[in-house]
């Protein structure tokens, strides 16, 4: 008996994104709003602290790119708490929206790293929420190789804000431009992608210089010198694979010793 493949059946791209650290950031702020007041002068205020501040700004980068996508044929997004699925017909779109993504996501202060697998894909209950008396219960249901191959990427044990892609995408290898080799395997992945800034006419060479330097320098500052050296590794690993990136882009690595580390943890970008 042959198997018959039906449309819903049809291989789907996913992106899976998950903010690093988050879960550090909440246990040091440990609550969402901040209230104060200053006796001396008699006013009082309130403000958010980094964990809801991370969390804004983590949406408003993907809320941005799911609206310019509606242009180009749609996204389907599954965001939730700190991570987010984001759902494509192929991988060359998948690959182009990481890049944007990453670049994005830098100059705004969130650190994240992302997977890119591809399979099935299958939306049981896209998004449902059920109030009953004191009950109150969220679905966004969703399942298929797909899933499995993106998050498995995400989390292959690699470091830093990096595009890790599964070995199911390997198939479609041959279509994707500027990706680079792991220097050692892990587990299912043996590609990452460069998400510095495409090459451009030598005319235009400084403009691309200066907007690597400005992901350079958002990473570094993003990197608190006195966080546990686990902390700081994602944030070398980070400027260690960008500086490859630049390699591989003819490009001269950026000396990390000329680098300034450390800005404020709260710091609102760009």
């Amino acid at each position: 008996m042959n198997e018959i493949q039906v449309s819903e059946d049809q291989p789907r791209s996913l992106i899976y994104v998950d903010i690093l650290g988050f879960a550090a950031t909440t246990n040091q702020y440990k609550v969402r709003v901040r209230s104060f007041r200053d006796e001396e002068r008699g006013f009082s205020g309130a403000s958010t602290t980094e964990m809801q501040g991370q969390i804004n700004r983590f949406n408003t980068v993907l809320d941005q790119c799911v609206l310019e996508e509606s242009n180009y044929g749609g996204v389907q997004a599954m965001l939730f708490s700190d991570c987010a699925f984001l759902v494509f017909d192929n991988s060359v779109r998948a690959v182009h929206v990481a890049r944007n993504l990453m670049r994005r996501f830098i100059k705004w202060g969130v650190p994240v790293r992302m997977g890119i697998g591809k399979g099935t894909f299958y939306d049981i209950e896209y998004l449902t929420k059920t109030d009953v008396g004191n009950v109150t219960v969220s679905k966004s249901r969703f399942i298929g190789t797909a899933v499995i191959n993106a998050h498995a990427a995400e989390q292959c044990g690699g470091k830093g804000m990096r595009i890790f892609l599964d070995a199911s995408v390997e198939e479609d290898l041959q279509h994707i431009q500027r990706r680079l080799p792991l220097p050692l395997p892990l587990k299912s992945v043996k590609w990452e992608l460069d998400y510095l800034h495409e090459p451009r006419p030598m005319a235009e060479q400084a403009k691309v210089e200066a907007d690597d330097r400005e992901l350079f320098e958002k990473v570094a500052g993003m990197k608190n010198l006195a966080w546990p050296e686990s902390v700081q590794l994602h944030y070398t690993e980070t400027l260690d694979a960008m500086n490859r990136m630049r390699v591989a882009n003819s490009r001269k690595p950026v000396d990390l010793n000329a680098v300034r580390y450390g800005g404020r943890a709260d710091a609102i970008w760009p």
